[in-house]
């Protein structure tokens, strides 16, 4: 099932082929004497090995493919090296849970940097950068590719109708004077896997390069988008129950609704028996269509680090403020600045300029008197341009 769905959204790193026990992860066992090969490619030929495994090491599994696993190595002293190792080191293992830190990291690295296939064919990275939409396709890939490794995986959604709130460089234009820039959900989803807790039941970790650099447990997800009341937990089904009674979600506190890793969306308020889920090709399409989004929102991201570090150096002495170079790098990360606006298509400069007002009426005002004002106003040029 995982591979199928996997295949539909199109992912960069298919699923294995053929039928798997949905309680086998993997791992490669080499030894001292005897050391398990990877390969750059699913073809030894002439070339050595990219890396040689001399222990039991856990593995993620990408894909399958004549013999080979594409495989990244998820602890020791290889951790992160990805390759080719011939199938039949690749050993299926009786578990569902991450059984280290080392191991979850890893994963949550694999994440970060994995890719998609859209329908233009050239890989692109999952647009952690735009976090402002497209949350239920960034977490239905990430599913899909921890299913087809054999871990166990669910989602969690935090949902508020009064919005969840977060403040990050990739986000939309700041509120007002003096506030972050920040992106807004009626909900958020993300999907989680299992550690052992040393409990009867073992202790959910949630992934999501999209809120954080780390994996975190799901109170700390949730306390990143809000500081206002919290509902214990609910599953989907209990989610259902209660949207009968009401027709709405609250808009006074959050809730938080663990789901199977299918799930793809919270269900309609005014009609909450369905459940919802991918749609062929609607996940990969979702996924192109933020893609698109990210060089614009990375220049902006930029552009506020540009500005803070100014600040900042600023308001630690005051005397820097009329130099042209408040601090020794600025000159390169003004120089690199510009080079990406340059090579930002015609529409995504007017995007920035028209999505962001009050992120440039604030720095615009601050600049004044300054000895950047004239970068700032370069800058400005340069997006209208």
């Amino acid at each position: 099932m995982a591979a199928g769905r996997a295949e539909i959204i199109g992912i960069l790193l298919a699923a294995p082929e053929g039928n798997r026990d949905a309680r086998m992860a993997y791992e490669i066992h080499g030894k001292p004497t005897s050391p398990v090969e990877i390969y750059s490619t699913p073809n030894s030929g002439t070339a050595g090995p990219v890396a040689e495994i001399r222990a039991t090491v856990r593995v993620f599994v990408y894909q399958t493919l004549s013999g080979w696993r594409q495989i990244r190595v998820l602890e020791g002293g290889n951790a992160g090296r990805q390759g080719w190792a011939r199938e039949g080191d690749v050993v299926s293992v009786q578990s569902k849970l991450v059984t280290s830190d080392e191991e979850l990291f890893a994963l949550f690295a694999t994440l970060r940097e994995a890719h998609f296939t859209p329908p233009s064919g050239t890989p692109t990275p999952i647009p952690y950068r735009y976090p402002t939409d497209g949350c239920f396709a960034r977490a239905e890939i990430m599913a899909n590719m921890l299913a087809a490794s054999d871990y166990q995986v669910d989602k969690v959604f935090a949902i508020a109708a009064g919005g969840l709130r977060l403040n990050t460089p990739h986000g939309g234009d700041q509120p007002g004077f003096g506030e972050r820039l920040r992106v807004g959900w009626w909900y958020h989803v993300a999907p989680i896997v299992y550690i052992p807790s040393g409990g009867p039941k073992p202790e959910p970790a949630l992934l999501d390069p999209s809120v954080s650099d780390v994996p975190t447990t799901i109170g700390e997800w949730v306390g990143k988008m809000t500081s206002g009341p919290t509902e214990p937990e609910i599953t989907y089904d209990q989610l259902r129950q209660y949207l009968r009674g009401t027709k709405a979600y609250p808009g006074d506190r959050t809730l938080v609704v663990r789901a199977g890793a299918t799930v793809y969306s919270p269900p309609l308020a005014t009609d909450p028996s369905t459940t919802m889920v991918a749609k062929p090709g609607n996940v990969v399409q979702e996924l192109a269509r933020t893609a698109r989004l990210v060089p614009a929102h990375d220049v902006v991201a930029h552009l506020d680090q540009l500005f803070r570090r100014c600040f900042e150096t600023w308001s630690a002495d005051q005397r820097t403020r009329n130099q042209p170079s408040p601090y020794p790098a600025y000159q390169a990360e003004l120089g690199s600045l510009r080079h990406r606006i340059q090579a930002l298509p015609p529409e995504d400069r007017n995007y920035i300029r028209t999505r962001f007002p009050n992120f440039f009426a604030d720095w615009r005002y601050t600049f004044v008197g300054s000895g950047v004002e004239q970068d700032f106003k370069s800058l400005e040029t340069l997006l209208a341009s």
